[in-house]
């Protein structure tokens, strides 16, 4: 397992909420005041709606499509986090990767008197322990 790799789940829900905005943008565009550019006479407000249902089917798609991609990728980080020895590591590594946590949530949720930093540290030397086999 890479950074990178672990860092997926991240991107891959900051992708969702990309596509989340737009499709909440596209729900309350307003379909009044706008352009008939298709030449046709009318107000040409079918042909928008008829736009507008196509291209938030399209992204109603795109997004259950990540989700199904972010749930292969969390639940391929657990099973991998499953197989680190250490108890502390383990639950560094899932506050940070699976939950996405700060470093100072994952801090607060360690407890013990661990700092963000010293957090961070673990699950850095943990991962550049990997990187080097």
């Amino acid at each position: 397992m890479t950074k990178d790799r672990l860092q997926r789940v991240y991107h891959l829900n900051n992708e969702i909420k990309m596509w989340q905005r737009e499709l909440d943008d596209l729900s309350n565009k307003s379909l009044t005041g706008t352009q008939n550019t298709n030449g046709i006479s009318g107000n040409g407000k079918a042909d928008r709606v008829g736009e507008y249902a196509a291209r938030k089917t399209d992204i109603e798609k795109i997004i259950e499509a990540r989700l199904l991609e972010l749930q292969i990728a969390r639940d391929e980080i657990m099973q991998w986090i499953d197989n680190i020895p250490d108890s502390l590591t383990r639950q560094i590594v899932y506050y940070r990767s699976c939950n996405l946590m700060k470093w100072k949530e994952v801090a607060e949720c360690i407890g013990a008197g661990y700092t963000p930093d010293a957090v961070r540290m673990i699950y850095t030397r943990y991962i550049n322990i990997l990187k080097s086999k």
